[in-house]
């Protein structure tokens, strides 16, 4: 084929000069044909289409032969492109470089000869303004992550807008070992998400990776960070049924707000007890979480079990209340509980202490159910506290 493209004069097509790189994946035949048609002047810059590859909108893909090398793997083959001037920065159709498509398919002995051939390390994608740490980073490659954290890439350079950055990503998927290698090349472990104002703890927290977690609590990351919609950590953990996540938060940071609640009010204890989340509910009261602390509907966290019949959680919120009682001195209950009864206006929704201390009056028995006041208004701010 090459010989009657030479003896026609036919120009040296890139598509022809596509499929020499696809021969020389295996490292062992097609290079001789490869130089052959560089040394004949195929254009080795040239975007080619990809038959079998769309971008969004169904519009065609196209690449260079160095980016096609690239995402193979195959270090020989990108050195003879270089060699033969291959553009090191030249984009395919999708706005990649060759060293963000190495990144993002692993291909780590590329990527440190394309960092010697002085690719732009920090260069983004045109879509969704990724760099080639974001790429390996949420792919989990550990391998390329440290030989570009180690060259110098930036690993709080954020995607448009502010959307993620590497370390977000690795949070998100769940590469521990990628998360440590960030933490340690400066990371900002508080950078928020454009999305939903979370940070890495935050995402880690509510998919439920629990290495993730301990690694950033450890690194000092904020347990008590709140999302866009108010929410904490442990808030997203004790949600989302992630008992060893709770466990890890608990007692792997002093620091911890067991009672951190979101503009309604609502806490972990109420989230897990009005789910069901027996084990996690053991862990709050174990922390010391609020029993008595009321959310926006004016709802406790017993009452969210009660609510949904999780009998089990009522049981245990029951006898912690009991118990909590029994070992603090109440001050006695007013001698008319008529006088707290007869207003209707209600305090503030979740910081009127005499509803509070009504709760724990009944829950201590020291209230009979007959004696329940209607509404708290003017309530003593000392009584039941």
């Amino acid at each position: 084929m090459i010989l009657q493209n030479v003896r026609r004069f036919r120009p040296i097509e890139a598509e022809l000069l596509r499929e020499q790189v696809e021969k020389c994946a295996d490292e062992r035949e097609g290079r001789a044909d490869l130089v052959l048609l560089l040394r004949l002047g195929a254009d080795i810059n040239e975007l080619v289409e990809v038959a079998d590859r769309f971008l969004p909108g169904h519009k065609i893909y196209r690449e260079t032969a160095l980016h096609l090398a690239a995402s193979i793997g195959s270090v020989d083959t990108v050195l003879t492109l270089l060699e033969y001037g291959a553009a090191v920065e030249r984009r395919d159709s999708a706005g990649w470089s060759a060293l963000i498509r190495a990144s993002w398919k692993g291909r780590t002995p590329v990527v440190k000869v394309l960092l010697e051939a002085k690719a732009a390390i920090d260069v983004v994608t045109e879509d969704k303004h990724w760099t080639a740490l974001m790429q390996a980073s949420h792919k989990g490659h550990l391998d390329v992550v440290r030989v570009l954290t180690e060259a110098g890439a930036d690993p709080n350079k954020s995607a448009r807008d502010g959307e993620y950055t590497a370390l977000l990503l690795a949070s998100m998927a769940g590469h521990s070992k990628v998360v440590e290698i960030l933490i340690s090349a400066g990371a900002n472990m508080e950078a928020c998400d454009g999305h939903y104002g979370s940070t890495p703890l935050i995402w880690a927290s509510d998919i439920g990776n629990v290495e993730v977690v301990r690694i950033l609590i450890e690194g000092k990351a904020d347990p008590n960070a709140q999302c866009g919609i108010g929410q904490t950590a442990l808030i997203k953990a004790s949600e989302n049924g992630h008992t060893e996540v709770v466990r890890a938060i608990l007692t792997a940071s002093e620091d911890v707000d067991v009672d951190a609640c979101d503009p309604d009010g609502t806490r972990a204890l109420m989230l897990a007890a009005g789910i069901g989340y027996t084990d996690i509910v053991k862990l709050l009261v174990e922390a010391k979480a609020n029993l008595h602390a009321v959310d926006a509907y004016r709802k406790t966290a017993l009452a969210r079990a009660c609510d949904r019949g999780h009998d089990a959680v009522a049981e245990i919120l029951r006898g912690a209340a009991a118990s909590a009682a029994a070992s603090s001195v109440l001050p006695a209950p007013p001698e008319d509980l008529n006088l707290v009864t007869n207003t209707r206006r209600w305090r503030d929704r979740s910081t009127d202490p005499g509803r509070e201390g009504i709760y724990r009056y009944s829950t201590a028995g020291r209230v009979s159910s007959g004696d329940a006041p209607e509404s708290f208004g003017d309530l003593d701010p000392s009584f039941g506290v």
